[in-house]
């Protein structure tokens, strides 16, 4: 048993023998529907409204209801119905105190959770127990689900599951399992249910939503007086409420730059496509896409969007997905549409590293490693899916060189990747002139694994870096010549851990 999962198991007897707080107030109901309720430490059972007060020892109960809270560290809990959740112990002192704290139970139910600054500050401060495994942060917002099987997806950053079988990281896009205690959690592709639809970390705007899909949840009738001319009350009268016609769908983002793509045209093929705009539906769903370069649009894509991630904002955000199955309707320069039959597309985006950082970090002699984020299940052409479970790359901006190391899983096999490579034109001269100057690409580079060929397969991979300072990077790549279920392809996104302007630091 690891040193992690020691801790973990001593810190929840340590739980369990201490005294709870006395009524001592953690957060604020920020909505609630009718049906919510909260159970005190000493047994009370109390209706949730808005504004209610949660105490620490609540367990809060939604029934057929939904809740939402608010804590005083700016943390949110999005309770779906048919939850019980409670708040073991929790403690924020509004600045950098090591008595802060914020432990919870999802002992069933679905709920969606962006953690405040306890977790910012301090991630061993912040746990969710389950009745099969101990969610920890790595990162900054995940759903969890608990009927019989635990699923957790991360949204932003990452988790880790831990139990008495093992410990699982989740990055942002990735889902973990876990059905008994004893079991180590799992990566899956298997999705909550939970429909996370509550503020975004009580935005107003994203309040006001869940307030008026609230008001669509209750009676559809509302009484009214009717006075007379002199302001007395005649009669009350019920009013039929007009219930307003649905608002349309609204695309939920649209997105104009660079994008990677990996797909299996002509057996495996990746590609950086430079000028494009991407539409997304509410839900994040791929919709269509337009290549302003080539004239290249989709009018309509039948299939999913699955492998969905992301990290950083504005114009750092890198942001991935894989499109599976359906079609894609094609139009080239307004001509006639085409239809291209979909198996799995990789996806990934972000705006390119300006051409002046490039230089400035190129000119400085800065080297940098860059560590794994996240990224989309690497996929065969035969469907089977797999798992990212470790990356790196390390890049020396001096000499415009990038060097992989990556571990994946495909089809119940294992892939080691070792590959280098060169950014732009291979030179410091290269770097600043364009956009070419944010992209690089691995000239030589191969993937060991027993389902390789003489041991050892073909690996193709090409990225860019995104953000300023090239804070990230993206991936797009392809392995060549597996023995069973043809190429592989996926996308990967990576963070860099800080540059480093003395190269000689930079192991090879």
């Amino acid at each position: 048993m690891n040193k992690k999962i020691n801790l973990l198991l001593a810190s929840t007897v340590f739980l369990a023998t201490q005294p709870l707080q006395a009524f001592a107030v953690v957060g604020k109901v920020e909505f609630s529907t009718v049906g919510a309720t909260a159970v005190s430490q000493s047994g009370a059972t109390r209706a949730l409204t808005k504004g209610a007060e949660i105490d620490v020892g609540d367990t809060i109960q939604t029934n057929d209801a939904r809740a939402q809270v608010k804590f005083t560290d700016g943390g949110y809990v999005s309770l779906q119905p048919n939850t019980t959740f409670k708040v073991e112990d929790y403690a924020y002192a509004a600045k950098k105190d090591v008595t802060d704290k914020s432990f919870f139970s999802l002992i069933k139910g679905g709920m969606r959770a962006i953690t405040g600054l306890v977790g910012k500050t301090n991630k061993q401060a912040y746990r969710l127990n389950t009745p099969v495994a101990t969610i920890g942060i790595r990162g900054t917002e995940f759903v969890a689900e608990y009927n019989d099987k635990l699923l957790v997806k991360v949204g932003e950053g990452a988790v880790y599951m831990a139990n008495n079988g093992g410990d699982v990281t989740l990055y942002a896009g990735q889902i973990g399992e876990v059905s008994d205690s004893n079991d180590k959690p799992e990566l899956t592709d298997e999705e909550p249910s939970v429909g996370a639809k509550g503020p975004q970390g009580g935005k107003s705007g994203e309040v006001q939503e869940q307030a008026e899909k609230e008001s669509e949840q209750q009676s559809q009738f509302s009484e009214s007086e009717q006075t007379n001319e002199n302001g007395e009350v005649e009669s009350i009268v019920v009013v039929d409420k007009v219930k307003p016609e649905p608002k349309p769908e609204p695309e939920f983002f649209t997105f104009s730059g660079p994008v990677a793509i990996a797909e299996f045209d002509d057996g495996a093929d990746i590609s950086i496509e430079e000028d494009n705009t991407l539409k997304f539906k509410a839900n994040g769903d791929f919709l269509g896409f337009k290549n302003n370069e080539e004239g290249i649009k989709v009018v309509e894509f039948t299939g999913n969007t699955v492998d969905k991630g992301q990290v950083g904002v504005g114009n750092d955000k890198l942001s991935w997905m894989r499109l599976t199955g359906g079609t894609f309707v094609k139009t080239f320069n307004g001509g006639s549409p085409t239809t291209e039959v979909n198996t799995n597309t990789h996806v990934i985006f972000g705006q390119f590293t300006p051409s002046t950082h490039m230089a400035s970090l190129a000119s400085g002699g800065y080297s940098a490693t860059f560590n794994l984020a996240g990224g989309t299940q690497p996929t065969n052409e035969s469907g089977a899916k797999g798992h990212i479970t470790s990356g790196r790359l390390t890049v020396d901006f001096s000499d415009a060189s990038v060097d992989l190391l990556m571990a994946l899983t495909n089809g119940g096999h294992n892939y080691n990747v070792n590959a280098s490579g060169y950014i732009g034109g291979g030179s410091v001269f290269g770097v600043s002139a364009n956009s070419e100057g944010s992209k690089f690409y691995f000239n030589h580079g191969h993937a060991t694994s027993a389902n390789c060929h003489d041991g050892s397969c073909h690996f193709n991979g090409k990225g860019f870096f995104v953000g300023a300072n090239a804070g990230k990077a993206a991936l797009t790549y392809a392995i060549f010549g597996t023995s069973s279920g043809g190429n592989i392809t996926g996308v990967a996104g990576f963070v860099n851990t800080g540059n480093n302007n003395n190269v000689n630091t930079r192991t090879r």
